[in-house]
């Protein structure tokens, strides 16, 4: 399997008529055939899209049953199906075929498929850190009480795992090597049991040393990472990497591992006192992204065993990923007009200084330094009323979901507010997904376009998804963001909004006017 993320699988229900009986000259009532084909979103470790062979375990119940093997419908119980490169799911020998008599069923799914579930308890074991796609288990249960005359079932797949990662990064000059670098994470829990019927999982009491794979990027960049166990504490594992021949140690402050979601610390290698000093940031990607708090990797004394940590490391915000503290990135945007009130509810206006792409320095300078204006992304003419942003993308132009722009908020309180409202023209392969951050810049709201082909009202949504297509037919399509809920919880400095873009796929899309009221 590929790649870490929250991913959905359509079920399209097809029908499989049955041939006349001959006693009777009548011909039978249809029943439908499920059939699978896949949307994938990041969905993996290594990379966006299925591989042919892909395999992922089916179980059918009857509606309101929350027992494995009891409510198991019509033996349908671990059913196999095979995925193709294209995202398609085949069937691998049994059919699963709705009740003839409009009976309700529910369906449970997983991946990776496995042959050894009994009373529908799937095993966990991460000791084997050598391919991570073969760890990452992810779980859908959200269909429920479907029958044959509802055969499309959309199954919502959810990671029930977590992914830890460590960016090590050499500071110019330093000279250290990063060939051959080996890295082990040791006293922590790598075994689960995950019950398929209820959805619970329960860490086991297993712990044993990982070895993990260290992958160079580039000669001052390599990046260590791992699959754990949620429901699991930090307390007491320490990760032990070699470099150059010389062990260091990290030992993170209590942190109890949940589901979902990417621990990510970003390392300094090559500080003038010879320790590997960690700087804590943050990467953006389909996974609920946390930062880690802990302390230095510092080097092995030959004549003591203490590792020498220094816990409660400050957090600099100089990592490498994609999504910035809140607090980091603020700059001195929290002293340029303190105390703002909100203005009048009702009243549209500009969301943020150069909002009307009319101008474009007022734009350039509340953007994240980490994220500039990417070339395909231009102020040109032809806007509602005068200049607009352009994005203009080949498929081969981004080979990932990548931040169109990212701003920083400059003390606006947008509490009482209903609605964050902005146009679109144009059209785009696969679609939009604008985040609006919450106080602290760490966590936001996402909300997804999707299919765009007129005015659309948006809620927020779990996790970024760029399925959909956009065609506003050469008119301008009004997109309305619902924060009415949340709006008092809006970030005011650091993170605070941003527009996404999905991956090789061609868009020519203008983006106009946006607004808060």
């Amino acid at each position: 399997m590929n790649r870490l993320k929250t991913l959905a699988w359509l079920l399209v229900g097809s029908m499989a008529f049955a041939s006349c009986d001959k006693a009777d000259n009548s011909i039978t009532e249809p029943r439908a055939k499920v059939e699978f084909t896949s949307i994938v979103n990041n969905l993996r470790v290594e990379n966006d899209s299925w591989t042919t062979g892909d395999e992922v375990g089916v179980f059918v119940l009857n509606a309101g049953q929350k027992n494995i093997p009891a409510g198991i419908y019509d033996g349908k119980a671990n059913v196999k199906y095979s995925a193709e490169s294209n995202g398609v799911f085949t069937e691998t020998g049994t059919s699963i075929i709705f009740p003839k008599d409009g009976s309700a069923l529910d369906f449970i799914a997983y991946a990776p498929y496995k042959t050894d579930i009994e009373n529908g308890i799937y095993n966990i074991n991460v000791v084997d850190q050598s391919d991570l796609s073969k760890l990452d288990f992810v779980y859908s249960n959200n269909a429920t009480n479907k029958n044959k005359t509802t055969p499309r079932v959309n199954l919502v797949f959810d990671h029930k795992l977590a992914i830890f990662e460590m960016v090590l990064q050499v500071i110019p000059g330093a000279n250290i090597s990063l060939d051959e670098a080996k890295a082990v994470f040791e006293s922590i829990l790598t075994t689960a049991t995950f019950n398929l019927a209820t959805g619970e999982l329960t860490p086991g009491t297993e712990s044993a040393p990982m070895n993990l794979v260290v992958k160079k990027i580039s000669d001052s960049k390599a990046v260590i990472s791992m699959i754990l166990i949620p429901g699991t504490s930090l307390e007491e594992a320490t990760m032990k990497v070699t470099l150059g021949g010389k062990e260091y140690t990290w030992k993170p402050e209590t942190k109890l591992i949940e589901a979902g979601k990417k621990y990510v610390v970003t390392t300094s290698v090559g500080s003038v006192e010879g320790e590997i000093k960690t700087i804590f940031g943050s990467s953006i990607t389909d996974w609920n992204v946390e930062n880690i708090e802990g302390g230095t990797l510092t080097p092995k004394d030959p004549g003591n065993n203490d590792s020498g940590s220094t816990p409660g490391a400050p957090d600099n915000g100089g990592g490498s990923g994609d999504q910035g503290n809140g607090n980091d990135q603020s700059g001195n945007g929290g002293s340029d007009n303190p105390g703002t009130p909100s203005p009048t509810p009702g009243q549209a206006e500009l969301l943020f200084a150069g909002a009307d792409f009319e101008d474009e320095a007022a734009f350039k300078a509340l953007l994240l330094p980490k994220f500039p204006l990417p070339a395909y992304a231009t102020f040109a003419d032809g806007g509602r009323t005068g200049k607009a942003l352009h994005i203009q993308t080949k498929s081969s132009t981004v080979t990932k979901p990548a931040f169109i722009f990212n701003i920083q908020g400059k003390n606006k309180n947008l509490a009482g507010k209903k609605k964050i409202t902005f146009y679109i023209k144009g059209t785009a392969g696969e679609s939009l997904s604008v985040l609006v951050y919450q106080k602290g810049g760490e966590k936001s709201k996402i909300f997804n376009l999707e299919d765009v082909t007129a005015d659309k009202t948006i809620s927020p949504a779990k996790q970024h998804r760029y399925g959909g297509t956009i065609d506003t037919g050469g008119n301008w399509v009004k997109i309305e963001l619902n924060i009415a809920e949340f709006a008092g919880e809006i970030a005011q400095t650091g993170n605070f909004f941003a527009v996404k873009i999905g991956k090789k796929v061609a868009y020519n899309l203008f983006i106009d006017d946006i607004t808060v009221e």
